[in-house]
Parts: C-alpha cells; structure tokens; sequence
C-alpha cells in the first residue's frame, strides 16, 4: 500500500536540505522529480503539477536574463501548478524564487548540493515511499553482508534460528512479517513499524534486539538475496541429497536464488544458512 507524503516527509528523510518556506501539504504522488525547461519560456499544457520541482544552475542562467517582473510573471505560472515542493540546488538562490514562493505557499527546500546529487537521492527515496509494500511472513536477516529472506511454517523455529546467527555476530532486520518492494532491479526487504527492532520466542516473549544486543546488530532494511525456507524432516518429506543449483522464488517479478533446509533435531541450521550463504556468493562472483 502506498504511503501519502508531503514536504515534511522530506524535511524528515533529508535534515540537511533547508527549509526555506512552509508550504500547503499537497501530496507527492510522482516518483520523479520534474525541472521546468519548456515551462518557464511559458509553454504550459496541465494544469497540476504532482512531482516536486528541482531549480538549479541551468535555470538560474536562464531566469536572471530577465527583469525581476519578468520572472515573477514566469514563476507564478509555474507556482500556480501547485507543485508539492520546489527544491533547490546550491546554484539557486532562495531569493529569486521568494516572493512567488510565500504567496502561492509552496513548500522550498534549499540544498548545497548539485542538480545531478539532488536528483539522484530524491527520486530513490521518492520511489523507495511510493513503491508498493507486500507483506509475507518470515524472517529476514543480513548474514555475511547478504539479506536472508528465511520462510517456513509458523512454529518452524525461524525466530530461534534469528536469534543463532545474531549470537554469530549477523544483522536483525526484522521477524514474523516482513515488507518488501521492489527498487528497480532488486527487492529490499525491511520490517513493519510494529515489530521493528522486536523477535518473539516461544515460551520467553517478546525480546527487544537493540537491548539485548546493541543497536549495531540492528539494520532498517536490506536487498532480499536469498531465500530459504524452512522444513521439518520427517518419514513422509523427501529432499534432493545434493540439493538443486539455479532454484528460484519469484517476488514482486524479480526471481531471487531459493533453498529449501530439511530442518530435524541436532541439525545446526544457522550453521547450515551461513554455508548457503557462502555458496550463493561464490555462484554470484563466478557469474560476475
């Protein structure tokens, strides 16, 4: 489901940009932020505007060839579109755009970055919030700087087997429910705002992770590498005894390499996942 953002969410996500004016809170809506090239020689076919807007050298040059009436005129066209936020770069002065700023109340931002990093950063988090979340139930884990996607059945022992590799040192992201999306190429995986930081185990409870093990065991979200799903051995499951190469579980259209652990008493499993993991890494390096 996706999420409604406004300027503050920025603010919020970017603490060095500037906040130079408060704007209404029309919601951001587009993944991608929008510069003002055709519009501001006054070529203008919409009517709304739902991306936010980057302002930086090239149009800086282009505006200050004119009188400041001039591009008050040409700004207000522009401003009149509603866009949820204007940003700038550090070749943009606040001042030239003020006056339109606080009178149509467009939320601006001010940066000393360059168009090209404001543009780069701003449209991966803007579609990091606008992409769609799915949930599945699981536990996720960065084992060997690797994101471990592990599923099976409830009462399986995933959370017991989390709790094993953070005693090895991996990285907690997130038990029970997992959310992921999809980045371009690859799927990120994080936990919900419920559970964050939060691993239940039968019969002890809910255990805080940051308390038990610092916070430097605790990451917010991690590109899914690796799924593996859990399974108890019994007399009526069979497995492949040297395991299958090129397996895959397909989420949110991107195939990601799949193993299926035969789980039975004495078995190590967060041995075994660290061994699966190592593997996937060789296959990953000899592809490359």
């Amino acid at each position: 489901m996706k999420q409604v953002i406004t300027w503050e969410t920025l603010r919020d996500k970017f603490p060095k940009f500037k906040v130079e004016n408060e704007g209404k809170k029309s919601p951001i809506t587009s993944s991608r932020m929008t510069r003002m090239g055709l519009e501001l020689s006054g070529f203008i076919t919409r009517k709304k505007s739902t991306a936010c807007i980057l302002f930086g050298n090239e149009e800086y040059k282009y505006l200050k060839r004119f009188s400041k009436n001039e591009i008050n005129n040409k700004l207000s066209a522009i401003f009149e579109l509603n866009p949820p936020a204007v940003i700038l770069s550090r070749s943009f002065p606040y001042e030239m755009i003020k006056d339109c700023a606080i009178k149509h109340q467009i939320a601006v931002f001010s940066s000393q970055s360059s168009s090209s990093e404001i543009n780069t950063i701003v449209n991966i988090e803007l579609l990091r919030l606008l992409s769609d979340k799915i949930m599945i139930h699981g536990n996720l884990v960065e084992v060997f700087g690797m994101g471990v996607l592990i599923i099976g059945d409830s009462g399986i022992g995933k959370s017991e087997i989390t709790l094993e590799l953070l005693k090895k040192g991996h990285i907690f992201i997130s038990d029970d429910a997992v959310e992921y999306y999809r980045l371009f190429d690859r799927i990120m995986g994080k936990s919900n705002d419920i559970t964050k930081n939060l691993i239940e185990i039968r019969g002890i409870g809910i255990l805080n992770i940051a308390k038990l093990y610092g916070i430097q065991q605790i990451k917010n979200e991690i590109e899914i590498s690796v799924i593996i799903e859990m399974s108890m051995l019994n007399d009526k499951t069979t497995f492949e005894r040297l395991g299958r190469d090129g397996a895959y579980k397909e989420l949110a259209g991107i195939n990601i390499p799949y193993y299926k652990l035969p789980i039975s008493p004495g078995r190590n499993a967060a041995d075994i996942i660290e061994v699966i993991v190592n593997k996937q890494k060789l296959i990953m390096n000899n592809e490359g």
